[in-house]
């Protein structure tokens, strides 16, 4: 008798729009993971510090992302991350392909494509989320966004972001990713929150 396996894991390709050259990466995730795990899991493998607000989009009318009573209306139709899973987003994406944003820090603006490149059966022994595969470091955090990048030059961005005051011990980046991006599957693993996935 065969045994059919559900596919449970979306292996998601992420790019850093309006930046060039592409700063991309590809995970996997499982997909009853909550959105605002999702969330701290692109903050690790991007190099974000999560020092922002941030809302993952479908379309113009769907987001999701952290309520903010300083800038949140009654008719606001943010729904909260932590009552949806990545399944639930992709559910509400119609055709078959899949795309949806990810916005990280609403001053800079940072906007990621994210495409669901494929459902797979979790392999046995593999440990997820991981981390596939990395192409350049993203830029350093509240340097005024991809505008910014595109009229200034990197050193220029560098020497400015280490004069800022940071909001964790991040440091500037350069274009390509540190090699200890590669050890970062465990590190998404350790760093997330032990409650269930699902829940």
């Amino acid at each position: 008798m065969a045994v059919t396996v559900t596919p449970n894991i979306a292996r998601l390709l992420v790019q850093l729009d309006d930046v060039s050259p592409a700063i991309r990466r590809r995970i996997e995730v499982p997909l009853n993971m909550r959105l605002d795990r999702l969330h701290w899991v692109m903050q690790i493998v991007m190099g974000w510090e999560d020092c922002h607000l941030y809302e993952f989009r479908v379309g113009r009318s769907i987001s999701y992302g952290e309520p903010d009573p300083d800038w949140d209306f009654a008719e606001s139709s943010r729904l909260p991350a932590s009552g949806a899973s990545l399944g639930d987003l992709l559910a509400r994406i119609p055709g078959k392909s899949k795309k949806f944003t990810y916005v990280y820090d609403f001053g800079d603006n940072w906007r990621h494509t994210v495409k669901l490149e494929a459902l797979v059966a979790a392999e046995a022994g593999a440990t997820y989320p991981r981390l596939i595969s990395a192409e350049r470091a993203c830029p350093p955090e509240d340097v005024g966004g991809p505008w910014v990048m595109r009229t200034i030059s990197l050193p220029l961005v560098t020497r400015l972001t280490r004069a800022m005051p940071r909001c964790s011990n991040g440091a500037a980046k350069g274009l390509t990713p540190p090699a200890s991006m590669w050890s970062r599957s465990n590190e998404i693993s350790r760093r997330l929150p032990s409650a269930p996935q699902g829940d």
